[in-house]
């Protein structure tokens, strides 16, 4: 929210209007005034049925540098009238060229798009990026919070622009779409009022930070982030591993984990932790994640998925990293299916009572038990296996702890697909680890 302030504005008055806006400093930086805001069509063509526009966009300005990227929307002959779209947040180069909408990945976004019967944009460049003497990910972004960590402006978290790209790639899809260059091959115009988005690891972070402060976002679906909760997660990896995984070296050569609890940290974390702004996240949302990746602990969603407000639902690839793969294909696409229709889509309800896991659900459903083993509570490179379970919208399962070492369930059930051209769809129940006991507390 932008302030006018007049030379008879009381000085104590004009100091309080300066401050980061009530609701904190991300939601003060996406309110700002953006000057550099700017898109322009760059081509548009029709393939397997779809018109598919290629878009320059011009995110913002951060730090003296503006944020360009490509911006490719995939329109199919039919759309529903839900007035809602979807936006997938994807990486990349800023030195990257114009992205070419038939290869594979554009296919398959294409093929998304038939099948959703509404409009898919896919924004790359999240970050802009290389940045800083050749830094990518998360050394970027480590990069960042050690600057604001040392006592540098409010800027200087690289989420805030993360998310300021996508907050401007509805606000140019929005515009295009008003002004009737959003449009069918037959050229029906398409209205976009909201959106589902979705992205992975450092764009699923910038997908739940982006839910949390824009209310065009009516459902999310971030996959492969599993850190809400940031200093519990931290402290939960050290009893778990006896040390941080390696896969955030990043942050932790920057001594940024050490960090988190300092006056400072806790600033930080207000501004990067989706879990600060759980109030704000009430819609819909789907976590995509692998059993096997190595960035997080196998358990890491009991710090938070309990306490998330909303609809609600988390699949498991079982054996998977953080490369995830298309087995969790057919559960996005009926998310997506089900959100932008408006309807609900399944979620488990699970609960330990005296030892037993109570697991139910509505409506019909296959239930199977996986499980896997570890002597050191790292499950990083561990074997998942699968067990069925009978019962309709309802099972019991006692899990015993294994002679030495840990287990680690979770129960996933299988639902029917919702239309017939459909493939089946999965959801889990987060992993549950026993004993609760740690080798490194």
């Amino acid at each position: 929210m932008r302030t006018m302030h007049r030379s008879t504005v009381p000085t104590v008055m004009a100091l309080l209007l300066s401050l980061p806006a009530q609701g904190g400093i991300l939601e003060e930086y996406i309110d700002r005034e953006n000057k550099a805001f700017k898109y322009e069509v760059r081509q548009e063509i029709t393939d397997l049925g779809l018109r598919v526009s290629s878009i320059r966009l011009t995110s913002q300005e951060w730090r003296g540098q503006e944020w360009k990227h490509w911006l490719t929307v995939f329109v199919p002959p039919v759309v529903d009238s839900h007035k809602r779209g979807v936006l997938l947040i994807e990486g990349g180069s800023n030195r990257d060229g114009l992205p070419d909408p038939k290869s594979d990945e554009g296919r398959m976004i294409g093929a998304n798009a038939l099948s959703l019967r509404a409009p898919v944009a896919l924004l790359l460049q999240v970050p802009s990026q290389p940045l800083y003497e050749n830094l990518y990910e998360d050394d970027l972004i480590a990069h960042t919070f050690d600057r604001y960590l040392k006592g540098g402006d409010d800027d200087w978290p690289l989420l805030l622009p993360m998310v300021k790209s996508a907050t401007s790639a509805m606000d140019a899809l929005q515009a295009l779409a008003r002004e009737g260059k959003i449009r069918t091959p037959a050229g029906q115009s398409c209205q976009l009022d909201q959106f589902v988005i979705g992205g992975a690891s450092k764009r699923g972070w910038t997908t739940w930070l982006t839910a949390a402060v824009d209310e065009r976002v009516c459902a999310l679906a971030p996959s492969v982030i599993d850190v809400l909760n940031m200093a519990e997660q931290m402290q939960h990896q050290k009893k778990s591993y006896g040390s941080f995984s390696s896969k955030i070296r990043p942050y932790t050569s920057r001594k940024i984990m050490e960090r988190l609890d300092t006056p400072r940290g806790k600033l930080l974390r207000k501004v990067i932790d989706p879990f600060e702004y759980i109030e704000k996240l009430q819609q819909p949302k789907l976590m995509l994640l692998g059993t096997n990746d190595p960035y997080w602990t196998v358990d890491s969603a009991q710090l938070y998925f309990p306490e998330l407000k909303g609809p609600k639902a988390i699949y498991y690839l079982p054996n998977a990293g953080h490369g995830l793969g298309l087995g969790v294909l057919p559960t996005l696409n009926a998310f997506l299916l089900s959100t932008l229709n408006g309807k609900s889509f399944p979620q488990l309800e699970s609960r330990v009572v005296e030892g037993r896991m109570e697991v139910s659900w509505q409506g019909k459903g296959k239930a199977e038990l996986w499980t896997a083993t570890s002597a050191t509570r790292d499950f990083r490179e561990a074997r998942w296996a699968a067990t069925p379970l009978e019962g309709a919208e309802r099972v019991e399962i006692t899990p015993r702890p294994p002679k030495s070492g840990w287990s680690a369930s979770y129960v996933t059930v299988t639902f029917p697909p919702l239309r017939t051209v459909d493939a089946p769809y999965k959801v889990s129940t987060p992993v549950t680890v026993i004993p609760t006991t740690f080798p490194h507390e």
